[in-house]
């Protein structure tokens, strides 16, 4: 009996840190912000977001992000076929950009939530799990913010989504791009200046040599100007193929 109780007392001391941490700063649903269980794991949501949050469908064009009925295997639409070869070589994203996508989002951007990214990298995981291509990626590759954005939000949300994959899957994150000019936020651009807004901004920065196959790390996919710039640096710099991972793909009807 002295026996079972000495245990279970040091198992209650060995939980007691991470129930006081629960306890003091609560996990709240990535959507809505409401405070979840002590037992919730990522993904964060309370019963009502988790139903609401739209899942990407596997055939839809990954230059136009239009769904179309061609075969999975075929990465552009006919329409796009014809277009600019792009730099990377293929598009995966577990999230459209609906209510609830924009919701995790934001809160991970501009609402001080950094364990949105745990709920991001979880929802990626999966995705990467579902088409079977974490075995083809070595090594996850965070789009860089300026320094000037860094000290005002404190942290690099695709970093934090990067490492949390790495936690997940031991696969490491190489921070090989560096912005270097603090230019305004895609979000707040028309098209036309998205497409010439980061030009300049972004550079190969890392005495560490990168994997061949890697997968670019990023919260949004819109116009995919970033993502193209980023893709274009790990080209130039070693990388030869490259999945250009986001969160949610907004512009998806």
């Amino acid at each position: 009996m002295f026996g079972f109780k000495r245990t279970f007392n040091l198992q209650l001391i060995k939980k007691l840190p991470k129930m006081l941490l629960n306890i003091f700063f609560p996990k709240h649903c990535s959507c809505c912000k409401n405070v979840l269980k002590l037992s919730a794991t990522p993904p964060y949501f309370c019963k009502k977001c988790f139903k609401s949050i739209h899942i990407t469908k596997p055939s839809y064009c990954i230059k136009c992000h239009k769904p179309n009925d061609f075969s999975e295997s075929k990465l552009l639409c006919p329409e796009c076929v014809s277009g600019d070869k792009l730099p990377f070589d293929e598009f995966i994203s577990p999230l459209t950009y609906s209510a609830s996508g924009r919701a995790i989002i934001h809160n991970l951007k501009f609402y001080a939530m950094p364990t949105s990214a745990e709920t991001l990298g979880e929802l990626i995981c999966l995705k990467l799990k579902a088409y079977d291509r974490l075995d083809k990626i070595e090594a996850f590759i965070p789009a860089p913010i300026s320094r000037k954005r860094l000290s005002t939000r404190s942290y690099n949300q695709t970093l934090l989504i990067a490492k949390y994959l790495t936690k997940k899957t031991g696969i490491p994150t190489i921070s090989a791009l560096k912005k270097i000019k603090d230019t305004p936020p895609q979000s707040t651009l028309k098209l036309k200046e998205r497409l010439t807004n980061l030009d300049g901004a972004i550079i190969f920065n890392t005495k560490k040599k990168i994997p061949e196959s890697v997968a670019f790390i990023d919260d949004v996919y819109t116009t995919g100007t970033t993502a193209s710039v980023c893709c274009k640096e790990l080209k130039k710099n070693g990388a030869k193929n490259i999945y250009v991972v986001c969160g949610a793909i907004n512009n998806y009807e």
